[in-house]
């Protein structure tokens, strides 16, 4: 309600309706200073600042390896090619430079840099990148995907201490997209692709010939050998071919991956950014009530 001093001032101004900025700026006086006596603002204040940080890590969460390796053969069927195919994913349109690494964590070569190998391209419409590398020595490795700043050197022992859970210096990978572990036997499974911020395949029972994500859900699946004789998650556990859209046993490389058949969840932050704003809805309605 408009104080008395207020409203004689605005009657006594006749003209007051062609001074629409000073009516429109006394408004937002009148009505700021009743948020503050009714603790309006602060509330409203705290709400943008949780909703700002919490979109903040959203995003964050979003962007962090926002390039990833999405395809590769670890041991091809039949001889190995001195050449074959790497896809990555990442942004439609976006230029990607950086390296290839390449980790024996076989048992007689644990940690050493078998390869590195620069890596640069466009993605295209669909956000794929493929491009032709050096024959990827076969499993037990950690394969990574690193930025230029990267210090490490083909020969060079990753783990002097002979710690097998561990790099002994991270840093020197420097900014780490991707990174996947892959072992051949459950003795040389491990934990270094997470150290990395990547993904630690458990033993699937065989060398896979082929790995890829889900072209919906990015989750990793391989494909195992002889001849795409099963299908495994990350973890180790048994998929049937029948959960995909298509035929996970044909590699899809330059085209969009399979798909299981399945609703593909929100991310973490997407999940606590909506809970965030029906929260800020509901206290708005109990305030109402």
């Amino acid at each position: 309600m408009l104080g008395f001093r207020t409203y004689r001032w605005l009657n006594c101004r006749r003209n007051w309706s062609t001074r629409p900025q000073l009516a429109l700026t006394l408004m937002m006086r009148l009505t700021f200073n009743r948020m503050i006596n009714d603790g309006l603002f602060e509330e409203l204040l705290m709400k943008y600042l949780l909703s700002t940080a919490l979109f903040a890590a959203w995003t964050m969460q979003a962007s962090a390896g926002t390039v990833l390796i999405n395809e590769f053969r670890p041991n091809p069927t039949g001889t190995d090619p001195d050449q074959q195919t790497l896809e990555l994913i990442g942004t439609a349109g976006d230029m990607f430079d950086g390296f290839f690494v390449s980790i024996d964590t076989d048992a007689n070569r644990d940690g050493e840099v078998n390869s590195i190998e620069r890596l640069s391209g466009v993605f295209d419409p669909n956000g794929l990148l493929t491009l032709i590398v050096e024959d990827i020595e076969n499993p037990s490795n950690v394969l990574a995907l690193v930025g230029l700043d990267t210090t490490l050197a083909v020969g060079e022992d990753t783990n002097v201490d002979g710690d097998a859970s561990t790099f002994d210096d991270v840093a020197s990978f420097g900014t780490v997209f991707d990174a996947i572990s892959i072992s051949d036997q459950t003795a040389d499974v491990n934990t270094l692709a997470s150290q990395l911020g990547g993904t630690d395949f458990a033993f699937t029972g065989d060398e896979p010939q082929l790995i890829f994500r889900d072209s919906q859900t990015l989750e990793l699946f391989a494909i195992n050998e002889p001849a795409g004789s099963e299908a495994r998650g990350a973890d180790g556990s048994r998929v049937e071919f029948s959960i995909f859209d298509t035929d996970p046993r044909v590699a899809t490389f330059g085209a969009i991956n399979p798909t299981a058949i399945s609703a593909v969840p929100l991310p973490a932050g997407g999940l606590l950014l909506l809970s965030a704003v029906g929260a800020g809805f509901a206290v708005n309605r109990r305030r109402r009530h």
